[in-house]
C-alpha cells in the first residue's frame, strides 16, 4: 500500500523569488516507503507521467540519492550524470534502481555540486526516512525550505505530571 512520507520541490537557483521568499518549482518528487521505497520523479509541465522512479541503496542513501537524480535528471551537473552513469545508468531511463549491485555512498561533493544550480523544498514528517536525514540536505545545500507536517496524535509525547 503507498504511502507518501516525503516531497521535495525542486527549482533552478536563477527562478525568480515570489511571495514569502519562494520559488517556482519546476519539479516534484515523491518518496513512497510503503513496501520497497522508490522515488517518482515529475516534471512541472507535464505531470501526467513521472521522468523517472529511483529504487534508492539503501534507507541510510535515501535522500542523498534523491540528491544525485536532481543534479543528474534536473540540474544536468555533470559530475552528478556522470556518478550515475559509472553504476550503468543514465539520466533519462525511466527506472533506475541503485539497490542492485554493490553499495557505493555519493560523495558529499558530487551532491553539493548537483545542488549548486537549485533551490529545495522538503515537506516531510518525522517517521519519514528523510526527516531523520534532513541535516544532510541543509549541510549541503545554500537554499533550503523546510515544511514538517503536523505530527500525529500519536507522536506526541506527554508531559508526565
Amino acid at each position: 500500500m503507498p504511502e507518501l512520507t516525503a516531497t521535495i520541490f525542486v527549482s533552478p537557483a536563477t527562478s525568480p523569488l515570489h511571495y514569502a521568499g519562494s520559488s517556482q518549482p519546476s519539479h516534484v518528487m515523491f518518496l513512497d516507503e510503503g513496501g520497497r521505497a522508490a522515488w517518482a520523479i515529475y516534471n512541472l509541465t507535464d505531470c501526467s507521467t513521472p521522468i523517472s522512479y529511483l529504487i534508492p541503496q539503501a534507507p541510510e542513501t535515501i535522500l542523498s540519492d534523491a540528491l544525485l537524480m536532481v543534479g543528474a535528471t534536473i540540474t544536468q551537473d555533470p559530475n552528478c550524470i556522470e556518478a550515475l552513469m559509472s553504476r550503468g545508468f543514465s539520466p533519462g531511463d525511466g527506472r533506475i534502481d541503485l539497490s542492485a549491485g554493490e553499495f557505493l555512498p555519493f560523495k558529499e561533493e558530487v551532491l553539493a555540486g548537483g545542488l549548486r544550480q537549485a533551490r529545495v523544498g522538503v515537506a516531510t514528517n518525522c517517521h519519514s526516512t528523510v526527516g531523520r536525514q534532513i541535516g544532510e540536505l541543509t549541510s549541503l545545500c545554500d537554499e533550503v525550505e523546510l515544511y514538517f507536517a503536523t505530527p500525529l496524535e500519536g507522536d506526541i509525547i506527554s508531559t508526565r505530571g
